[in-house]
C-alpha cells in the first residue's frame, strides 16, 4: 500500500477479478468506495531500501484504470486481463488516453453496489 494504492498479485485472472469484486462489495457496504483497474502480464520484483518494490506494464495500466477512469462499483479491466475469464453481465467497453498511453478495455460492474 502506497499512496493509498493497493496492488495485489494474482497467479490466476479468475482469482483476481473474483477477490476485486468482493472487496469492491465489502466495502461499499462499510459505506467505502474503492477503483479497480486490472491488468496481466510480467512483472519486475526490485529491492527498494530495505524493501521490495514491484513495477512492471501491468502495474502502470492497472493504475492508469483506477486512478484516471474508475469509479465505485466498477472495474476496469484490459482485454488481455478480461480473456478467457467468466465476466459477471453486464459488460460494458471502454477505450481511454491517460497521460499518453491508449487504454482499451472492459467494465464489470460490481453486484450490488450503486456506480457513482
Amino acid at each position: 500500500n502506497a499512496r493509498g494504492l493497493l496492488l495485489i498479485t494474482f497467479e490466476k485472472g479468475q482469482q483476481a477479478l473474483e477477490a476485486a469484486l468482493a472487496l469492491s462489495g465489502e466495502l461499499a457496504a462499510t459505506g467505502k468506495s474503492v477503483r479497480v483497474g486490472i491488468d496481466r502480464g510480467p512483472l519486475l520484483l526490485v529491492p527498494d531500501g530495505g524493501d521490495w518494490k514491484i513495477i512492471g506494464s501491468p502495474v502502470n495500466l492497472a493504475s492508469k484504470q483506477a486512478h484516471e477512469l474508475g469509479q465505485a462499483g466498477k472495474i476496469f479491466m484490459t482485454f488481455r486481463a478480461a480473456g478467457g475469464l467468466k465476466l459477471p453481465p453486464p459488460i460494458g467497453r471502454y477505450k481511454a488516453q491517460v497521460s499518453g498511453v491508449d487504454l482499451e478495455g472492459v467494465i464489470v460492474n460490481v453486484p450490488g453496489v450503486t456506480p457513482e
